[in-house]
């Protein structure tokens, strides 16, 4: 996969890296992508599997199909840099949840002792990638928008509930968003799924807190959740 072959915009996001917490833990972020799906989108799709090319072209809505594609190319090129690979030697397999993951089989060569995790999240034209050494990482990106706060009641500890309550207006809307995306990266992290009952996980306390961070903006709320 060629350089010249990825839009300007999928680029590194941020890499945290302030001593042990943070040492293996690469984020990436795509904003303002496309809606329409085009010729450079097709020119895209060679770079990406068979089967992820199906489940791309069975969208119904272009926005999806792009955003899917993204996901997709970004992870390929994040990880051919960290793993200093071919496209083509890289080989996934997905886990029960459809979380997908190297193949230790065909990929054994290039992790060597290491093993790697990723996860990455969409939503309204923007793609959010995690990766990480050594560890498991779950993230999420959620446009900030009018909260449904009903659903706090069955999702959020009493805590978070508190916390979004404190405030009114956009500001509410933003911190409902900010423990929305704490949660699902947590859950995607930790494998518990948002149907479990969270309502006991506090992300802004206790033994979570160390784990998970968020970030607003420019009207996102990004979360990440890793596990050293």
């Amino acid at each position: 996969m060629e350089h010249s072959e990825i839009p300007k915009y999928l680029q590194v996001y941020m890499t945290k890296d302030t001593g042990e917490t943070f040492n293996n833990l690469q984020l990436y972020l795509i904003k303002n992508t496309e809606e329409q799906f085009g010729s450079f989108h097709e020119k895209l799709l060679k770079y990406v599997s068979a089967d992820r090319r199906e489940k791309i072209l069975k969208y119904h809505f272009d926005v999806d199909k792009v955003l899917s594609l993204y996901g997709a190319v970004l992870t390929r090129y994040c990880l051919i840099h960290l793993l200093n690979c071919k496209n083509n030697e890289l080989h996934f397999l997905c886990e029960e949840n459809g979380k997908p993951y190297l193949d230790p089989d065909k990929c054994g060569h290039l992790l060597g002792s290491d093993s790697i995790d990723f996860n990455f999240s969409h939503t309204k034209n923007a793609v959010f990638l995690g990766v990480i050494k050594n560890g498991s990482i779950g993230t999420d990106i959620e446009r900030i928008k009018a909260a449904p706060l009903k659903v706090m009641d069955s999702v959020f500890h009493l805590e978070e509930k508190k916390y979004v309550l404190e405030e009114t207006g956009d500001k509410r809307n933003e911190r409902f968003f900010e423990i929305w995306t704490r949660k699902e990266a947590f859950s995607k992290c930790s494998g518990r799924g948002l149907l479990s009952d969270l309502r006991s996980v506090n992300t802004l306390d206790g033994p979570y807190l160390k784990y998970i961070f968020t970030k607003i903006l420019d009207g996102y709320a990004l979360s990440v959740c890793y596990s050293p």
